[in-house]
C-alpha cells in the first residue's frame, strides 16, 4: 500500500466510525477486514478477533447511538508490508 491509500483507507476509517456513532453500522462493515484475523480492541475493552466478533461488538456500539464525532489531526501513516496504520485523532462533542 502506498501512503496516498493508507491515507484514503484512514479518511475512510474516520468517516465509517463518526457514522457508527450515529448508529449506521453498514459504513463499518463495508471497511473492515471480514477475515479470520481481523481484530478491534474498541473503547469499552476486550479484544475481538475474526470478524464475526468484531462485527457483533460494533452492533453493540452502533446500538448506543453515542453521538460526537472523532477528527483525524496530525495523521502519520506508514506501511510495512501488508499492514498499514494510521495513527492521531480527536474526539469532537
Amino acid at each position: 500500500m502506498m501512503e496516498t491509500e493508507v491515507r484514503q483507507a484512514s479518511q475512510e476509517f474516520y468517516a465509517a466510525l463518526n457514522r457508527m456513532f450515529q448508529g449506521d453500522l453498514a459504513p463499518m462493515a463495508a471497511v473492515w477486514s471480514h477475515g479470520a484475523d481481523g481484530t478491534n480492541m474498541g473503547p469499552f475493552g476486550g479484544r475481538q478477533v475474526g470478524w464475526e466478533a468484531v462485527r457483533a461488538q460494533f452492533a453493540r456500539e452502533a446500538g448506543l447511538k453515542l453521538g460526537g464525532k472523532l477528527v483525524p489531526q496530525e495523521v502519520q501513516a506508514g506501511t510495512w508490508r501488508t499492514r498499514w496504520l494510521s495513527s492521531g485523532g480527536k474526539i469532537c462533542p
